[in-house]
Parts: C-alpha cells; sequence; structure tokens
C-alpha cells in the first residue's frame, strides 16, 4: 500500500468529501476558461457575436446560412436577384457629407422618406425611420457610424427607402409556415385630461402587468408630425429638446390616437395579432416558402410589410429582413391564453413535422 493511498485513506470521510467537491469545482472553472478563452479568439464564434445567433439556430440551420441571413446586405442583394420585392438600399460603411449622401441615393433612385438601420442589428434597435431629407438622413448616418457595438466600431449602416404598410413576421419550419402574426405599433389614445408622458406610463404598467414589452424608445419625431409640433434636429438641439418636454407635456384631446413608435418590434410595446392563414395570398405564401428554400433555413423567422396581406406580392408588398434565429416571444405573446405554443413548437421541431397553429 502506497503512502499517499495510506494518507487519503486516513482523512475523515466529511472532509475527504469536501476536499472531492472543491477538486470538481476547480476543474469545472478551469474548463470554463478555456472555452471562454477559445470562443473569443474564435472567428467563426466572434462574427456570431455581432449577429442575432442563438445556439438554436445553429442546431437546426447550416452555418453558413446563418452567416447569410445575418448580414442584411447580403440578404437584400440575394432577394433582388431572385425577383423578390425588398426595399431599395445601398451600403454605406464611411461617413459621407449630406451632399455626397442625397446624390447617392438619387444614383440609385432611393426616394425619401428613407430608414438607416445597422448592417448587422436585430429587435429593431438603432433603426432610425421617417428620414426626409439629405440632412436627416446625414444625421442619422453619423450617429450610427459613430457608435460601438461590443467595443467594435459598427461594421457599416443600410440607407433603404421606407415602405409603408402593415408589419408581419412570418415563421418558417422545415420550408412551411408554421405562424402568422401582425405587430401592431404601440398607440395611446387621449382621454383629454392626461398628458402624453402619463398615457405612455400607464400603457407601459399595463404591458409589464400582462407580460409583454413595454415602449422603451419612443419615436418623438413621428409623434410631433402626428399632433403638429415642429420638430427640426437639423441645427438647433436645445429647441429639439424643448419640443420634446412639450410633447411630454402635451395633453391629447379625448379619443385621438397617437402612435409612439414607428418601429414595429415586439421587443418595444409592439403587440402581436394572430393572422388566419386563409386571409393570406396564395402567392405570399409561396413567396414565403421560396425565401425559406433560397437559404437553405430550416428554421426562419420572415419580415414581411405590405398594406393588405390578403394582396400578391406582385401587387404590393415588401420584404424587410430574413432572421435565421427567430424568437418565440412575439408568437407567444400572440397566444396570451395559450401557454403551450412554444412546447407545441418545439415537439413540431424535434419531430420534424410541420404542425402549426393552423391544423
Amino acid at each position: 500500500m502506497s503512502l499517499a493511498f495510506y494518507s487519503f485513506k486516513s482523512i475523515p470521510p466529511s472532509v475527504r468529501t469536501w476536499r472531492t467537491i472543491c477538486l470538481i469545482v476547480v476543474l469545472v472553472v478551469v474548463v470554463c476558461g478555456v472555452v471562454y478563452a477559445w470562443c473569443s479568439t474564435n472567428p467563426v464564434t466572434e462574427t456570431y457575436s455581432n449577429t442575432a445567433y442563438s445556439p438554436l439556430q445553429h442546431g437546426i440551420n447550416n452555418i453558413n446560412s446563418n452567416l447569410l441571413a445575418n448580414h442584411k446586405v447580403a440578404t437584400s442583394r440575394i432577394l433582388q436577384l431572385n425577383d423578390i420585392p425588398c426595399p431599395r438600399f445601398v451600403h454605406v460603411h464611411r461617413t459621407l457629407s449630406a451632399d455626397a449622401l442625397h446624390q447617392l441615393l438619387q444614383a440609385y433612385e432611393i426616394p425619401y422618406p428613407v430608414v438607416v438601420k445597422p448592417v448587422n442589428g436585430n429587435q429593431g434597435k438603432r433603426v432610425i425611420v421617417n428620414l426626409n431629407n439629405a440632412a436627416q438622413a446625414h444625421r442619422a448616418l453619423v450617429s450610427l457610424l459613430g457608435r460601438r457595438r461590443k467595443g467594435k466600431p459598427v461594421s457599416g449602416v443600410i440607407v433603404e427607402e421606407q415602405v409603408q404598410g402593415m408589419d408581419f413576421r412570418i415563421l418558417m419550419l422545415n420550408h412551411k409556415v408554421f405562424d402568422i402574426v401582425c405587430r401592431m405599433r404601440a398607440t395611446v389614445i387621449g382621454d383629454g385630461v392626461h398628458t402624453l408622458d402619463q398615457l405612455i406610463q400607464q400603457r407601459n404598467q399595463r404591458q409589464r402587468r400582462d407580460k409583454r414589452f413595454p415602449t422603451k424608445s419612443v419615436s418623438w419625431r413621428y409623434v410631433a408630425e402626428q399632433l403638429g409640433v415642429p420638430y427640426d434636429v437639423d441645427h438647433d438641439l436645445g429647441s429639439t429638446a424643448n419640443t420634446i418636454r412639450l410633447l411630454h407635456d402635451y395633453i391629447v384631446p379625448p379619443q385621438q390616437r397617437v402612435i409612439i413608435t414607428n418601429v414595429a418590434n415586439n421587443h418595444n410595446g409592439c403587440n402581436p395579432v394572430r393572422v388566419p392563414l386563409q386571409s393570406v395570398h396564395p402567392d405570399n405564401i409561396a413567396m414565403f416558402e421560396r425565401i425559406s428554400q433560397l437559404f437553405r433555413l430550416k428554421m426562419v423567422g420572415i419580415d414581411y410589410m405590405t398594406p393588405d396581406i390578403a394582396q400578391s406580392y406582385h401587387q404590393v408588398g415588401h420584404i424587410i429582413e430574413v432572421n435565421s434565429g427567430p424568437g418565440m416571444d412575439v408568437h407567444r405573446s400572440a397566444y396570451p391564453r395559450d401557454k403551450k405554443v412554444v412546447r407545441r413548437f418545439v415537439r413540431a421541431l424535434v419531430k420534424s413535422v410541420p404542425w402549426s397553429p393552423y391544423e
């Protein structure tokens, strides 16, 4: 019998157990540190850190398809080459003067108003809409290019035409339509007593009570346009701050509806409503399936904007984005009384059966 074995056996059982536990904890910490160090230096995981990547999508979708779909410029260009309608756009990766930006938009025949958004963004964050002239677009461009994400500069922004209509999210599973919801923009209704800021706070309290997302980002320019209040951010920042304070204290007349955000995103308080499948035009369903097959994505969320989803995309409608890692929050919120929608989705995912709430 060795001395080491004898000394180990001589240790009381309680102490021996705690030493074993401590040794296991140390080993786990060391392994986690090694994995973290590898992930922080691995170019593939570094690329995913700038996208809406999730481990679930990696196990379902092809890694190259994920990278392609998470790059908005590549996605829009592929849609254009395949005659699928999407907003006209231009990719800008450096700061331009207002005149140069205006000439660039004219060369690509992009009309105002325009939208400025980062190439690798998600959840509607840092999307600036309703830019009606070159000065406003230039200001938004400089603002986004000057920001940093995860310590790194933004890789570029997209300036695209702003299309009108209702915002729909189509969830595809195994190249079939699983669910369709319409994201209604956050709205408050005046009562002639409360201020706009009070109405927004009341709505956010109801959202939290119902376990929904509150509206944290208010589109003050869009609110000012609805209320007829001048809002100019091109020259005097002090007057802009005064305008926002004026809007905070503005008493909304009774029954007047005010849309407080024009970015229809579930994470910014835009509640989703389920869309019956029979109300969707067959051409649109065929287009959604084609996009899923085109990008070779078994699970994908498609953002589609149109005034009427019952009309064919040949007449009206645009694809806004293709998301390879769609979240289930927007679909779960559309079924407040059905707590099993996520469970059914996972079951269909595991069984590779295109079950949907429409069946």
